[in-house]
C-alpha cells in the first residue's frame, strides 16, 4: 500500500478510520446508541418522574379501578393468546376452511403440539411453551428481589434528574457526549 503520509498528516490510508468501513459502522453504531439511550432516558425521566409544572397537573391522579381491571384483563388475554397460540389456533380452523379450503392449524403446530411453525419447510420455528417457562425463570427471581428490596428499603422521595424545574447542570446536554471525542 502506498505511504500517503504528506497527504493524511503522517498516517497511512490503511491506518485511517474510514479506510476501514466496518470499524466507521461500530463507531458511527456506538455513538448513535449511547446518544439514543440519553434522549430516551431523558424523555422517560421528564414524562413519568417529574415534578408537576402547574396547578392543574398537581392534582393529577391514577386512572379509576375499573378502568386499571380492564387494561389488566387485556393484557392478560393478550399473553394468553400470545404464548398460548398453539391452542388457540385450532378454534380458527372453521372459518379458514371457509376461506382457504383447508384447516391450517395442523400444517403450523408441530413438535407434538409445542412448537409453532410458518408451514414452510424453509421458515423458521418457535416454541411458546418455552418462551413463557423463559419468561418464568427471568421474571420471578426479579420479583422477588423487587419485594426484597422494598420491604428493605422502602420508598424514598427526592430530586428526579432536574425534570421539570431548571437544569442546574449541563449533564444531560447532547454536547457533552462530543467531548469524549474532542
Amino acid at each position: 500500500m502506498a505511504d500517503l503520509s504528506g497527504a493524511l498528516g503522517g498516517i497511512r490510508r490503511d491506518q485511517r478510520l474510514d479506510a476501514n468501513p466496518v470499524s466507521a459502522g461500530w463507531l458511527d453504531a456506538g455513538v448513535d446508541r449511547g446518544t439514543g439511550a440519553a434522549c430516551f432516558v431523558k424523555a422517560f425521566a421528564i414524562t413519568f418522574l417529574a415534578l408537576p409544572r402547574g396547578a392543574e397537573s398537581s392534582h393529577a391522579h391514577e386512572s379509576p379501578r375499573t378502568m386499571l381491571v380492564g387494561m389488566g384483563w387485556l393484557t392478560l388475554a393478550r399473553a394468553a393468546l400470545g404464548l398460548g397460540a398453539i391452542w388457540f389456533l385450532p378454534l380458527f380452523d372453521a372459518m379458514t376452511e371457509q376461506l382457504l379450503g383447508q384447516r391450517v392449524a395442523s400444517h403450523l403446530v408441530t413438535g407434538h403440539g409445542l412448537v409453532l411453525s410458518a408451514g414452510m419447510r424453509t421458515s423458521g420455528t418457535v416454541s411458546p411453551a418455552v418462551i413463557a417457562a423463559g419468561l418464568l425463570v427471568l421474571i420471578l427471581p426479579v420479583a422477588l428481589l423487587v419485594a426484597i428490596g422494598v420491604r428493605r428499603f422502602g420508598r424514598k422521595r427526592g430530586p428526579v434528574w432536574d425534570c421539570g424545574l431548571p437544569a442546574k447542570r449541563g449533564d444531560q446536554v447532547i454536547e457533552n457526549f462530543s467531548m469524549c471525542a474532542r
